[in-house]
């Protein structure tokens, strides 16, 4: 009968469980230098005196972008705008600091006034909007009979000003790079040994017996025939039944970028540049977008 126990011990465990932990190692070897190479061949552009046994790595890789930048903002019309303002009645009862207030929206401040609260000194603190060289009576405080006349300035817009501006940007720091690290590894390994001895025996007896009488003249004659036969079989012998399983689980995620290339990328941030590609370009807008 065999031994269950034996044979289990005749299993290579060894190579059962050192084969996928050689493979998962192998992995993460190939993982690396995917990497590796994907640096190399997508980043930096190979270097002149590169060889097969001296592999060396050139300039970095950049991408040129154009890009307007504005230069000069948008202005707007400033028709209408009061500038200066002058007093043709300075009125009487007002006081120094009152505020007064037009209908179109300009404000002015009492600066100074007489000794009978007649204004002698006024300055605009809202220009307003939409006005022509007239003469106002602006209202407020306790005064009255106050008659400014205004000045103001009209001067037309100018619309945005643009420059054609040329960023070069290394391409490794648009890119995310590959770094797939094997996290976990579950190795599960079932072996079943079913193992039965059988013996069977059987036997059988056989007789028969045949008789004859016959009457002649004389005296009676008795024939009799007996036959036995013995028969006697058996069997023995045994069933081993195996059954092997063999359950691999390999977890792989996105490692951290090493600190070397974390510094690398941060030497190539630094070197972006940007600088303008062309003169001022004045652009059609009249109007903030």
């Amino acid at each position: 009968m065999p031994n269950p126990g034996a044979e289990l011990s005749s299993i290579d465990f060894g190579q059962m469980i050192g084969g996928p932990l050689n493979a998962v190692i192998d992995a993460q070897k190939q993982s690396a230098m995917t990497s590796v190479d994907f640096i190399k061949a997508v980043g930096f552009r190979p270097a002149e005196s590169s060889d097969s046994h001296n592999p060396q790595v050139g300039d970095p890789v950049y991408v040129t972008f154009k890009y307007p930048k504005e230069v000069k903002p948008y202005v707007a019309d400033t028709k209408g705008v009061i500038q200066d303002v002058s007093i043709t009645n300075g009125g009487i009862d007002y006081q120094k600091g009152d505020v007064l207030k037009d209908t179109k929206g300009a404000s002015f401040k009492v600066n100074s006034v007489d000794g009978k609260g007649k204004v002698t000194g006024i300055s605009v603190s809202d220009g307003g909007s939409d006005y022509d060289l007239v003469e106002i009576q602006p209202s407020g405080g306790q005064g009255k009979d106050l008659k400014v006349k205004v000045t103001n300035n009209i001067a037309a817009g100018s619309p945005a000003s643009y420059q054609d501006m040329k960023l070069q940007v290394p391409i490794l720091t648009m890119l995310p790079i590959p770094f797939i690290r094997i996290e976990e590894t579950t190795i599960e390994f079932n072996a079943k040994i079913n193992s039965m001895q059988y013996q069977s025996a059987s036997s059988a007896t056989k007789v028969a017996v045949e008789g004859e009488v016959s009457y002649p003249p004389i005296k009676p004659i008795v024939k009799l025939k007996a036959s036995v036969s013995h028969q006697k079989k058996s069997s023995s012998g045994s069933n081993v039944q195996r059954s092997y399983s063999l359950n691999i689980k390999v977890r792989a995620v996105q490692d951290e970028m090493p600190a070397g290339l974390e510094r690398i990328l941060s030497v190539l941030e630094d070197s972006m540049t940007s600088e303008a590609s062309g003169v001022p370009v004045r652009r059609a807008i009249t109007k903030p977008v």
